[in-house]
């Protein structure tokens, strides 16, 4: 699984918002409609719903770095639903979508 960096993301979808239209140049064309969201919670679950709707959800995860959120945010982050796995290794958050199928 490829980790990508979630305030990384945010800071060039801002970034390219005032360079150009779409697409993140990083050959995930996925991301091309990822939409950061208001809230690290809002902007992880638009991610998973990108990943998921080009069959990317199993080969991508989300990595953190605590020291640069929020404690709400993090707190937010522990308690994200059943379906998505949140390991804690050391300073770093990460965060994949799990398959829920009972």
């Amino acid at each position: 699984m490829f980790f990508l960096n979630l305030l990384k993301l945010e800071k060039q979808y801002n970034d390219i918002l005032i360079s150009r239209s779409r697409g993140f140049g990083l050959g995930h064309e996925f991301l091309d409609i990822w939409v950061p969201g208001i809230s690290k919670e809002e902007s992880i679950k638009n991610f998973f719903e990108a990943a998921t709707l080009y069959n990317f959800e199993k080969e991508f995860g989300l990595k953190i770095d605590k020291k640069n959120i929020e404690e709400n945010d993090l707190n937010k982050i522990m308690s994200l639903p059943k379906n998505y796995a949140v390991t804690v290794n050391g300073e770093m958050i990460e965060i994949k979508l799990i398959n829920n199928e009972s």
